[in-house]
């Protein structure tokens, strides 16, 4: 195994007879990706009457929080694993599922 191949051995020649012109490019292609940077995106503002925006801010103040779920979950999935977990709490607590109101 300590052997070289053919390939192994041509692709070694190659490189060190282009090593220069390798590296440039490599460090000319890097460089590139570098400099370059994203452009923001500009949220558009919107003029909101004070008293609007006073009532919403009351309402979020008095809601209980929301809890975000992902975007990217089966529904299906979620109900199983809420059942799983309803069921592993009431193992936790010594007490039915009915009694939970989970059924």
């Amino acid at each position: 195994m300590s052997q070289l191949t053919e390939k192994q051995l041509k692709a070694r020649a190659y490189y060190q007879a282009n090593k220069e012109k390798i590296c440039a490019q490599k460090r000319a292609q890097h460089s590139a990706k570098s400099t370059v940077s994203p452009a923001k995106k500009v949220q558009k503002v919107v003029a909101v009457n004070k008293e609007f925006n006073s009532t919403i801010s009351a309402e979020r103040a008095c809601a209980p929080e929301r809890i975000e779920q992902p975007k990217n979950v089966n529904p299906q999935k979620l109900r199983v694993r809420r059942s799983i977990e309803d069921i592993l709490l009431a193992k936790q607590m010594g007490i039915l599922l009915a009694d939970m109101g989970a059924i």
